[in-house]
């Protein structure tokens, strides 16, 4: 079963300020998605062990890692693809996860087992959690798209696994009200 913080964290000034920055550069920058800072605002709250955030432009990623620095946010840059900040709360986490591709990402961002599982051993699970939900879930599919922005894993395709995603997502939407800054321009997605 999914385990959520029973305490709220809260954002420190400078966590603050800076997902004021990403949100307003996002703003004022054609193609940076500012939904970006979510999963980060949920890292700096505790409530998820680690985000990527990726850029492809030079400018993007020199913004991101200056605004990251100063703020005292923990995180490795990969420039093998593009510009990845594999960020989390702490440089313990940092250091103690590699990152990678499958089992290794799925680990550092604190995915569930089943669902790393899952996803590593399928050959297409996006098709098979599809085909789940579309034949053997009590949930239906077509709403499964308005929950993704926050759980961003797929689920193993049991009832019990959806379940525990639908919890996450609630802890998510709740800690992220409680963030104490104004995320209302970095979603699409209605809390």
């Amino acid at each position: 079963m999914y385990k959520n913080n029973t305490s709220m964290a809260s954002l420190t000034s400078s966590e603050k300020e800076a997902i004021e920055q990403i949100i307003e550069y996002g703003i004022d920058t054609f193609g940076f998605n500012t939904t970006r800072v979510l999963p980060l605002t949920l890292v700096l709250l505790g409530e998820r062990d680690g985000c990527l955030i990726g850029v492809t432009e030079k400018e993007e990623a020199e913004f991101l890692e200056d605004t990251l620095s100063n703020a005292g946010i923990s995180f490795n840059k990969d420039t093998s693809k593009n510009y990845r900040f594999f960020i989390a709360k702490s440089d313990s986490h940092l250091t103690k996860n590699s990152v990678g591709e499958g089992r290794p990402d799925g680990e550092f961002f604190g995915y569930p087992d089943d669902s790393i599982e899952f996803y590593c051993s399928s050959s297409d699970p996006v098709k098979e959690f599809e085909e789940f939900m579309r034949n053997s879930s009590s949930h239906s599919f077509e709403s499964w798209g308005d929950k993704t922005p926050l759980i961003e894993y797929i689920p193993a395709p049991t009832e019990e696994s959806v379940e525990q995603a639908l919890e996450r997502e609630k802890s998510y939407e709740n800690a992220l009200r409680s963030a104490s800054v104004d995320l209302s321009n970095a979603h699409d997605y209605r809390f």
